[in-house]
């Protein structure tokens, strides 16, 4: 009897940390972006893997961003036009929108919690830096001025923070900021890259990839561990809607793939089997 209570209470635990609102599957739909088709084109599938299907059909490369907090809209970088540039659709694929126009790149677009912005990486002044701009394009706003890049933005679930990554030290290191771009915090510190991070649904952990594997962190940088320990490279982490799951990329069966697993145990499933290249999966309201 102690031990199931034990038990319980470790789980409750561990789905308050993360965000959990129980520990029935929330991953009904993802949207990824897949090569199959020659191509990078984005696609969506329910939850289990089934009914994939392409959203852009277009003969340029088209890079998934984020999803809207509603579920209703992606937003993605295309270089349809020549250079990426940022566009949102809804998640049939329909009403695509071209939000910049520019000579530049303009990259890794991810949603404000609060759907009114969004924040992105772009060179249009010189080294790849965190721009915000509104849903519709106008009002941009750049975020850092560092010497290095500074790319993948994510926004806190409050929307206060931002995590991103940077090469300003040297290599790739992860970094956390105020959402106007002040007091700025360097959170990873090795020779090793650390890459695609993302805050957990509940706000009190950091997710992200580090040689091919998958951690976690407290939001101030500490206690740094391995979440994840399965066979061949494991990236690209994204905590499900209500932080329950996480889904992730692993090349172990040759090719990359998408899998998912529960948050606090180390069920898994794996949900794309090619043909291609399947990644940067996002879960859907």
């Amino acid at each position: 009897m102690i031990k199931k209570l034990f038990a319980a209470l470790m789980v409750a635990s561990l789905m308050t940390l993360f965000g959990c609102d129980s520990g029935v599957p929330d991953v009904s739909r993802i949207v990824f972006v897949s090569d199959r088709d020659g191509n990078f084109e984005i696609y969506i599938m329910n939850g289990e893997g089934g009914n994939q299907t392409n959203l852009t059909n277009d003969p340029a490369n088209d890079i998934l961003g984020g999803v809207s907090p509603d579920g209703e809209r992606i937003v993605f970088a295309s270089n349809r036009s020549g250079t990426f540039q940022i566009y949102s659709m809804r998640v049939n694929g329909t009403d695509i929108r071209r939000l910049t126009d520019n000579a530049f790149n303009d990259t890794d677009p991810s949603y404000h919690p609060n759907g009114d912005f969004i924040v992105f990486a772009s060179d249009r002044e010189g080294p790849t830096q965190i721009f915000r701009m509104r849903i519709d394009g106008s009002s941009v706003t750049r975020l850092t001025t560092s010497a290095g890049d500074d790319i993948a933005p994510r926004y806190s679930p409050g929307g206060t923070n931002i995590v991103f990554v940077s090469t300003r030290d040297g290599n790739h290191e992860i970094y956390k900021m105020k959402n106007d771009g002040t007091q700025v915090q360097r959170l990873t510190d090795n020779a090793i890259d650390d890459v695609t991070p993302m805050f957990s649904r509940a706000g009190g952990k950091i997710i992200w990839t580090r040689d091919g594997q998958i951690f976690l962190m407290n939001v101030d940088g500490t206690n740094q561990v391995q979440h994840y320990f399965g066979a061949g490279q494991n990236f690209h982490p994204e905590f499900s809607r209500t932080g329950s799951q996480i889904i992730f990329v692993s090349d172990r069966s040759g090719s990359a793939e998408i899998y998912k697993m529960f948050t606090n145990t180390a069920n898994e499933s794996q949900l794309t089997f090619g043909p291609g290249n399947n990644f940067l999966p996002k879960a859907v309201k």
